[in-house]
């Protein structure tokens, strides 16, 4: 969570949840996998916007 306000009014407001799960394969080898979002709102006296943005990642990692 992040919110920032200024001297001229506007505010921003983010909140970007997430989950990431790691499932070992073996001993050196795992898939990982992670869905998260943003959700922002910019205020003020000239500018009202606001976005949501989704992300999903899947992959794989080897420790050696």
């Amino acid at each position: 969570f992040y919110r920032q306000s200024d001297s001229a009014g506007v505010r921003i407001t983010r909140w970007t949840p997430g989950l990431r799960v790691t499932y070992r394969v073996l001993q050196q080898v795992s898939v990982e996998s992670e869905l998260s979002a943003e959700y922002s709102k910019s205020s003020g006296p000239t500018r009202n916007e606001s976005s949501n943005r989704y992300y999903y990642y899947l992959g794989g990692r080897y420790d050696f």
